[in-house]
């Protein structure tokens, strides 16, 4: 599945995020249709959820969507909705993604519903599970012509406007807080990108021991302060292209970052790579314990004997 999620200002109105929304959804149709990745032939609105089985009402359909440009599309989806409560809007397109020529069930989903998009993220694109096609990730994969397609929607979407904050094309909607759950990543600033490292460790530590130690040697500092005290070294963008290339991972880095994995599990083993080199080797000074055990003691005898104001 390949999602995608903005950064939303906290007074942003509804509409203004819906509109926003919606140029996004037109970027990644003109950029699939350019690549020749999508074929949409159907559009349904929702209220709650895109599915009765979910709760969902639906309020509008239609068959045979072919005949509209992406911009007409989005056009006409506004209309559609100009008069609905845009916090509750969910809108679905069906048809078909195209890998070496043959046709596969699928899907693009905006979520505007507040909860909805914590979840799957803003917008969402999938194949249905077909013969031994599972999801996109299969079609990646499968197929170095349709991963080269899907990497370049991706990097267009990554320059569009609105910038998206975060684009992957993963195995489940975890990828959208777990790196490693995914095949490609974009993030509009390598610092994100670091932190989503961090971020990870501590989230394989939960059900993974051999990540625990990893969790263990962070947790005292914020990811956001590991992250900037990284790219303070003018050589940690040489350090992340050198982790990528042992991972089988494509790395490409400006202001932002986009990477895209060549195997199955190469940005696993990219997060494993950076533990492993740069987590252990400053392991003894992150968690310098009587450093810790100096300071805490200082802070106790103090305690009382020192006059505050």
């Amino acid at each position: 599945m390949l999602l995608s999620k903005i950064r939303i200002h906290r007074i942003e109105e509804a509409k203004n995020v819906l509109d926003r929304k919606l140029t996004l959804l037109s970027s990644l149709l003109s950029s699939l249709k350019s690549e020749g990745l999508f074929k949409y032939k159907s559009l349904s609105v929702w209220l709650d959820a895109p599915l009765r089985s979910m709760g969902g009402a639906l309020i509008a359909e239609r068959d045979n969507i072919a005949e509209y440009t992406p911009l007409g599309l989005i056009n006409y989806i506004g209309y559609l909705v100009r008069e609905q409560p845009a916090l509750r809007l969910v809108i679905s397109i069906e048809g078909y993604v195209i890998s070496n020529g043959k046709e596969f069930p699928a899907y693009i989903t905006l979520y505007n519903h507040r909860i909805l998009r914590q979840i799957y993220g803003d917008i969402e694109f999938d194949a249905y599970h077909y013969g031994d096609v599972e999801g996109l990730y299969n079609l990646y994969l499968s197929s170095e012509e349709f991963r080269r397609k899907i990497v370049r929607v991706i990097e267009y979407l990554g320059k569009s406007t609105p910038r998206p904050d975060i684009i992957v094309l993963g195995y489940s909607y975890d990828g959208l807080r777990i790196l490693s759950d995914n095949l490609v990543i974009y993030r509009p600033k390598i610092r994100d990108f670091i932190i989503d490292i961090f971020r990870t460790l501590r989230a394989l530590a939960e059900d993974n021991p051999e990540y625990k130690k990893y969790a263990k040697l962070i947790t005292p500092y914020k990811e956001e302060f590991l992250a900037k005290t990284i790219l303070e070294v003018p050589e940690s963008t040489r350090v992340l292209s050198t982790i990528a290339s042992k991972s089988e991972t494509q790395l490409s880095l400006s202001s932002s970052v986009l990477a895209a994995g060549l195997s199955e599990n190469a940005l696993r083993n990219f997060v494993d790579t950076f533990a492993r080199d740069i987590i252990d080797k400053v392991a003894q000074d992150l968690i310098d314990e009587d450093r810790v055990r100096k300071l805490i003691t200082s802070v106790i005898k103090a305690y009382g004997r020192t006059k505050l104001f």
